[in-house]
């Protein structure tokens, strides 16, 4: 039963020096720069959690002998990842299945290379600690798609879920016009795309996201979808953490359930919303809804998160959530975070 519970929680974990058992599971494809550097920090921060890294190698090869001298478990996905489809959340399936089969924890942390801790580590083992003891088995920042506090945000999750997209081939036609067509271009689809929204229409468009390498797509309202009143599609940020009995209710449902798997396969950005649904539906698990990261978004519809910077280092502190995404390669707002979170750790183990 998924249930609400208060954001505001004591810090078991500094109070009594008790430890979560947990493991911090990182997806990355990146150069690992920025990878090498989080798990350094985990590693100082953290040094008894176990990391697990799982690296996509089609975007870039990942210099392993580092990240196993600090004894991460390095894993190589079977299979590109691709932002907008089912890929990165099949990613996370494998590594709670690769988890429950080699690992003996408790809870695991999503996280991304782009990700960092913003508070000491014991603030996090507080939390889960917490999160046992009202026996809740998630802390995610969730919500049924007809309950988003967002207007914005709730439209457009009706329109990811309940609608079954199809890519369109790329022609790159954009690329050959001058730049007066391709604004015009962008400008008419902006128009086609709301036109489509507000007449509610059972067909939408979603325009191809060169930068994030997404191809367009048209979707269709679904005739028949596997949400019910009692079962309803739920929505996430993506990034939060889940206790082990959690793990095993998400890896025994996507293998069992094969017709949910690929409705969510012809959805948007099914990453926000299939395994918060199988948790949020879940008769005997629950879920405390709340954040763990601080994210802020300038522009809903980019896709990306802003990028913080040396600016946000004191609101991020101020923030007393236990991580922050996303960084980008300027390290000069992770040498400040550093400096303070090692200071805070070593000042709480004196």
């Amino acid at each position: 039963m998924s249930e609400h519970h208060s954001t505001e929680h004591p810090s078991t974990d500094q109070t009594t020096g008790r430890r979560a058992r947990l493991a911090y599971l990182i997806t990355s494809y990146g150069d690992g720069v920025q990878l090498e550097r989080l798990v350094r920090t985990l590693r100082t921060t953290d040094p008894g959690a176990p990391v697990v890294v799982q690296h996509d190698e089609t975007h870039h090869p990942v210099r392993r002998d580092p990240l196993e001298a600090l004894g991460v478990h390095v894993l190589v996905s079977p299979e590109r990842i691709e932002w907008g489809d089912l890929t990165l959340e099949r990613a996370r399936w494998r590594l709670f299945g690769w988890v429950l089969d080699h690992l003996d924890v408790d809870w695991v942390m999503l996280l991304s290379e782009q990700d960092y801790p913003t508070a000491p580590a014991s603030v996090l083992h507080g939390r889960l600690l917490d999160a046992t003891a009202a026996s809740s088995n998630a802390i995610i920042e969730s919500w049924p798609i007809d309950e988003v506090p967002d207007p914005g945000i709730r439209a457009e999750a009706q329109q990811r879920y309940r609608f079954q997209y199809t890519k369109l081939p790329s022609v790159d036609l954009e690329r050959r016009l001058p730049a007066p067509l391709v604004r015009a271009v962008r400008a008419v689809r902006g128009i086609a795309i709301h036109r489509l929204r507000v007449h509610r229409m059972p067909v939408r468009i979603y325009g191809a996201n060169d930068g994030l390498g997404v191809p367009a797509r048209v979707g269709v309202r679904a005739l028949r979808t596997p949400f019910t009143r009692d079962a309803p599609c739920w929505y996430d940020n993506s990034w939060f953490a889940i206790d082990r009995r959690a793990m095993r209710a998400v890896v025994d449902r996507v293998r069992s359930d094969p017709a949910l798997v690929r409705y969510f396969e012809r959805t948007m950005i099914p990453v926000e919303a299939v395994t918060p649904t199988v948790i949020g539906n879940h008769p005997d698990l629950r879920t405390e809804h709340a954040s763990l990261h601080s994210i802020r978004w300038s522009d809903p519809t980019s896709g990306r998160p802003d990028e913080y910077t040396v600016e946000d280092v004191a609101a991020l502190l101020d923030s007393g959530l236990p991580f922050a995404r996303k960084f980008g390669p300027d390290p000069r707002v992770l040498d400040l975070l550093d400096e303070h979170l090692l200071a805070q750790t070593e000042e709480r183990s004196a």
